[in-house]
């Protein structure tokens, strides 16, 4: 008996001594948390206090957003979906001539902790005046067998007396190698029927038939007898000033017996503009440009493209002021351009509407606006820029 007592004594013994150790843990737990709430609790102030403080130096002494949101590297270009079609690209790039439009680039910068609306621009008219020139372009193709060459004075001014000369030479499969025939004026005129030397002055907007080659004649004949010759090029320079103007070589095929072009590359892809377009019969010096809406985040920068559209060929120097809630973005230096805009509505220098109708009402000799069913369907309209913009999306 005095054995159970024992055991029970003693089980009772292990007992306390574990609940002592349980109790004894969850003071030691209990202190750890307060520790950690102390601490929880003291950062919860500091950051409340420095948002606090921030908030309260934001209502007293706010950010002045004007100061830190400012334009720089304002330029200009020439629109590449536009620089594409120009019958004299090169002579445009090297005289910084835009064609049809020009491209003004202004970048806004944003300094301020606050994402800003660009929501509105305004354009400021320095200066303008009509832009005189002469610009002398080829229109081709192939019509009814005949390879047509038509010179056109697509500017307003008349142009000095204008020497052009004609060079032709045949490509040849030889031993498996392509080699190139020089053809000498006698035999040219022969083949095609053509001198090589051809001179005329052009009025503002006038239109020749230079050249008018039968390619149904002997050419033809040479090339069916000869089946190693593939193909007639040719090269078109004005003497004077050495201009020469790109005339597509023509490719004989044996199995359907005509001559044809090659084949020629696409168009440029499109991104997004606003568009002011400038009547300079009617031109208002300061003008609100339509559509500006651009986001500039917080410490960045943003570029704004606009294009300058005008109805006639312009010299113009103006700048571009930019909005957000109200205020100005400030400014730099004035900027100038010269934009020429053609009287033909020319999108390459082969095929299209014009040289369509010159072949339909088989013109030779043609001055501007001297019939007005013809003018209104070739003339140039200032709206065929938005076309550009269509056609690439």
């Amino acid at each position: 008996m005095l054995v159970n007592k024992y055991r029970k004594w003693k089980d009772v013994l292990i007992l306390s001594r574990k609940l002592d150790r349980k109790d004894d843990n969850r003071k030691k737990w209990g202190a750890y948390n307060v520790k950690v709430g102390v601490l929880v609790g003291i950062f919860t102030l500091i950051g409340g206090t420095w948002t606090f403080s921030e908030s309260l130096s934001n209502l007293f002494f706010p950010e002045k957003i004007t100061e830190k949101v400012t334009s720089y590297d304002n330029s200009v270009y020439q629109f590449q979906n536009a620089e594409r079609i120009n019958p004299n690209k090169e002579r445009s790039n090297q005289e910084t001539l835009h064609y049809l439009v020009s491209e003004n680039q202004t970048f806004i910068k944003n300094d301020s902790n606050k994402n800003i609306l660009i929501n509105k621009g305004v354009l400021l008219i320095e200066d303008f005046e009509e832009l005189k020139h002469t610009e002398i372009v080829l229109q081709q193709g192939l019509y009814k067998e005949y390879l047509e060459l038509y010179f056109i004075n697509n500017g307003n001014l008349e142009s000095e007396p204008l020497t052009f000369q004609l060079d032709m030479t045949f490509s040849k499969q030889q031993q498996g190698v392509l080699k190139e025939e020089n053809i000498d004026s006698e035999r040219m005129q022969t083949l095609i029927n053509e001198e090589k030397i051809k001179k005329s002055e052009f009025a503002g907007g006038q239109i020749k038939r230079m050249y008018h080659i039968n390619t149904s004649g002997e050419l033809k004949k040479f090339f069916r007898e000869n089946p190693n010759y593939t193909s007639v090029n040719f090269k078109l320079r004005e003497k004077k000033s050495g201009n020469e103007f790109n005339v597509y070589s023509i490719y004989y095929l044996k199995e359907q017996d005509k001559f044809v072009y090659g084949g020629f590359g696409g168009v440029a892809p499109n991104e997004q503009y606003n568009v002011i377009e400038l009547d300079l019969d009617n031109m208002e010096r300061e003008q609100e440009i339509p559509n500006v809406n651009m986001q500039v985040p917080a410490h960045s920068s943003v570029g704004i493209k606009t294009l300058l559209v005008p109805k006639k060929s312009i010299r113009l120097t103006y700048k571009i002021n930019y909005y957000f809630e109200g205020n100005k973005v400030e400014y730099g230096d004035l900027v100038s351009t010269e934009i020429y805009v053609p009287l033909y509505n020319i999108r390459s220098n082969l095929y299209g509407e014009l040289f369509d109708k010159l072949c339909q009402y088989s013109i030779t000799n043609y001055t501007y606006e001297e019939t007005t069913k013809m003018q209104n369907s070739i003339k140039y309209d200032y709206k065929y820029v938005y076309k550009l913009f269509e056609e690439n999306r």
